[in-house]
């Protein structure tokens, strides 16, 4: 199930990268001239502000203003924690775990207090599937930002693949708590919950998730493979052709996913997965 092995982060989700964090797809070119062309202490700040309305750097205003800073650091104009921060997104995106890595260390330690970096390192080390270290790193950037949920999602979903459910659960709840309205935590909440066998709640917080953004595909991915965990193909079929028109991605890992073994060779599963290319 693409969505419950994935990091958050598709998020994030991010946040191994799902195991990156985030999507900086269009490169350098992107980067406005309004960026290029002002003071780099000035781009920061507006990266800075892009980044906690926009923290799964979904904008593309927000990818040309994360190049535009790391940009500037391999340059040498920018040495900060943020522009090291900026430079390990980058590093992420481009699949390289050990310039992330180099880059998220070196922001953790010239700002200790800022979750940010640790909680990137933590996506990068969960990615490398160094989970001790992962969480590690989780734990520093809750003791940094203890009212900022994004750690304690991200160390659910740590907790998770590790199999510690209860302690999973505990963080996932927190998460929901310091930020409710949170699509990416109630979506992983849903995952957690199909672990434990509690599967009405889980649809009840894949449905959450869908409530407080339809537009995000994973949610509605997940409600497809739970109608068909549980045999409730015509209860499948919606929610998996909502996900694929989302992102064909979904499509693509539907065609493989076990989960949907019981509705393999039902027309309607395959005209949904062989809608569009491979």
């Amino acid at each position: 199930m693409l969505s419950r092995h994935r990091l958050i982060w598709y998020f994030t989700a991010a946040v191994a990268a799902t195991a990156a964090a985030v999507l900086l797809a269009r490169g350098r070119a992107d980067a406005p001239s309004s960026a290029t062309d002002r003071d780099p202490d000035a781009v920061v700040e507006e990266m800075l502000g892009a980044l906690d309305a926009d923290p799964r750097v979904q904008r593309e205003e927000t990818r040309a203003l994360v190049v535009r800073v790391a940009e500037l650091a391999e340059e040498g104009r920018l040495d900060s924690a943020e522009a090291a921060l900026a430079l390990g997104l980058l590093r992420m995106n481009q699949g390289d775990a050990a310039g992330a890595e180099e880059a998220m260390r070196r922001a953790a330690e010239q700002r200790p207090d800022w979750g940010w970096p640790h909680t990137m390192l933590g996506i990068v080390l969960f990615g490398e599937k160094r989970y001790a270290e992962a969480e590690a790193c989780f734990l520093r950037a809750i003791e940094a930002e203890p009212s900022w949920s994004r750690p304690h999602n991200d160390l659910a979903i740590l907790l998770r693949t590790t199999g510690r459910l209860d302690e999973a659960e505990r963080h996932a709840l927190r998460a929901i708590a310091l930020e409710p309205d949170n699509v990416a935590g109630q979506n992983n909440y849903g995952n957690l919950l199909v672990e434990l066998g509690r599967l009405d709640d889980a649809e009840a917080a894949y449905r959450k998730a869908i409530a407080l953004d339809p537009d995000h595909p994973a949610p509605h991915y997940n409600l497809a493979c739970l109608a068909s965990l549980r045999g409730r193909p015509e209860a499948a079929f919606g929610p998996l052709r909502r996900a694929v028109e989302l992102d064909d991605a979904f499509r693509r890992e539907a065609l493989k996913d076990p989960d949907f073994d019981a509705l393999r060779d039902l027309p309607e599963f395959q005209a949904i997965v062989h809608a569009g290319p491979d």
